[in-house]
């Protein structure tokens, strides 16, 4: 049984994206992916559209995953974001967290990205669900 999941994927590598879709469908998920690779389009599809996870790229020539981050919690606060990047410092990661990314992960250890999405889910749903009662 696949469990529906609407992703923005902030990437400006094609092949990576298609790498983390096929992660999360081969964990079950149908995903709905929307790839941007540029800030600007990442903040006109996050003003018109509703995501369950936010996946954003540390380094972009056009934007800084941490400028996403910042712009995710003002739109939509209440969505997982999940930094992604090849390198990051252990300076950027705490930076990171402390701004309100749900969890990092690096391009070199993919095999965290499923679980860190699955996390941020899980959590994002006890918060939901903490505040409905």
């Amino acid at each position: 049984m696949s469990r529906s999941l609407r992703v923005l994927h902030l990437e400006d590598d094609p092949d990576f994206a298609k790498l983390v879709q096929e992660l999360l469908r081969k964990e079950g998920w149908q995903t709905h992916p929307v790839v941007v690779d540029n800030h600007r389009d990442f903040v006109t599809t996050l003003e018109k559209n509703a995501f369950d996870v936010i996946l954003g790229d540390y380094q972009l020539p056009s934007g800084s995953g941490l400028q996403a981050l910042h712009v995710a919690r003002q739109k939509a606060p209440n969505t997982p974001f999940v930094l992604v990047s090849g390198i990051l410092s252990e300076e950027a990661a705490v930076e990171t967290l402390k701004s309100g990314a749900t969890d990092f992960v690096l391009k070199s250890s993919i095999s965290r990205l499923v679980p860190a999405v699955q996390r941020a889910l899980r959590e994002t749903g006890a918060r939901r669900q903490a505040q409905d009662n």
